[in-house]
């Protein structure tokens, strides 16, 4: 630890006396990013909570989660919706990453799309499985430290459904595309490296990137997943300062660079912020 590199990016948001820590985490990963530096686990560990956007250590939940709000109907099956040009290239996909078919054609398609985009990763060296948050949880569990849900898984998934059959198949034509060209996979790359490197400018880039994409999906990324979510997470990391309890809030990464982040919501709001 004493020796690990500064990863992502660390701020100190305060208030009177009161002080939230804000971390910005990478959804995937690789064993050798761990562990975090000094500074990461000496404010996880100075904080009263940990709060992460969802729990993703309850395996369990977490099925019961995607059974219940990414799932088709069981009399449903995804054959049904999408061309069968597409359905050919899911399937090679589903060869190369060894994933069951009969469970990805029970897939909302956005769900699918999320996925196949997981799968790529991992493809590409970055596992899901290394998640930051799935660290942070395991350096709080033995520290008896309590973990809030800013959010839950669903009401993550709830904000995807809200998307039409139409803006679903797009979603994941276009994640296959991508795949395919190596876009996604480049795209993973240069943000994870970002965060390993903790480079804020190049943090920043990766999230223009997103803000430039024309895609029907990208514009509902940038609106609904990104800027809405992040004033959101503002107004709760305002009542965590006003609590009195400090807590060290874990949200990805994107959320803290680019147009409308919410470190710049939180200094609009009056409060003194610093990165450590």
């Amino acid at each position: 630890m004493q020796a690990a590199p500064k990863r992502g990016l660390l701020y100190e948001a305060s208030f009177e006396k009161n002080l939230v820590y804000v971390f910005g985490t990478l959804h995937v990963g690789k064993a050798e990013f761990y562990p975090l530096n000094v500074a990461t686990i000496r404010a996880l560990t100075s904080s009263a909570f940990l709060v992460v956007e969802a729990d993703i250590l309850d395996q369990a939940a977490v099925a019961k989660t995607i059974t219940e709000f990414a799932m088709l109907a069981s009399s449903s099956s995804l054959d049904r919706y999408v061309t069968p040009i597409v359905m050919n290239k899911v399937t090679r996909l589903l060869e190369k990453y060894q994933f069951p078919k009969e469970r990805a054609v029970q897939m909302k398609p956005w769900m699918l799309a999320s996925t196949l985009a997981a799968l790529e990763a991992k493809h590409s060296g970055y596992d899901p499985g290394w998640a930051t948050e799935a660290f942070l949880l395991g350096v709080a569990g033995p520290l008896k430290k309590p973990v809030i849900e800013m959010e839950g898984l669903s009401f993550q998934f709830e904000i995807h459904n809200q998307l039409s059959v139409e803006e679903q198949l797009a979603f994941l034509e276009e994640t296959v595309d991508e795949i395919e060209k190596g876009t996604a996979g480049r795209r993973m790359t240069a943000l994870a490296e970002a965060w390993a490197r903790a480079s804020a400018d190049d943090l920043e880039k990766a999230r223009q990137d997103v803000r430039q994409s024309q895609s029907s999906y990208g514009r509902f990324f940038n609106t609904k997943v990104l800027d809405e979510r992040n004033a959101t997470m503002a107004a709760h990391i305002g009542d965590y300062l006003h609590s009195g309890k400090r807590h060290f809030v874990a949200v990805g990464v994107l959320h803290l660079v680019g147009e409308k982040n919410i470190i710049d919501l939180l200094k609009g709001r009056g409060y003194l912020v610093r990165e450590l």
